[in-house]
């Protein structure tokens, strides 16, 4: 789904297959599933009202204004990014 055509008979068999694979150890129906989405005003909105966490790319550039338009789940895999992210937003790196 993320590097293809929007096909939900394929979604919906990748589920099936979930949920046939049997319960998580935890005991959950599924594993957690993250689905990503091109963060624009509706979505942006939609998860702050719902309160859903989603994940956006985010560079040395544009960290601080994505965290400022409420992006809560950073997805750069660059220290950097997340020094400039937690000093923004006052956050220690946990111990």
């Amino acid at each position: 789904m993320e590097h293809g055509w929007f096909d939900m008979a394929a979604l919906a068999e990748y589920m099936r297959g979930l949920v046939d694979g049997g319960p998580t150890r935890s005991g959950h129906r599924t594993p957690a599933i993250i689905g990503e989405a091109p963060v624009n005003g509706k979505v942006l909105a939609a998860c702050k009202r719902n309160g859903i966490a989603f994940q956006e790319g985010c560079s040395r550039e544009n960290i601080i204004s994505r965290l400022d338009e409420g992006v809560r789940v950073i997805a750069g895999h660059d220290p950097e990014v997340a020094r400039i992210g937690r000093e923004h937003r006052k956050r220690a790196m946990p111990v």
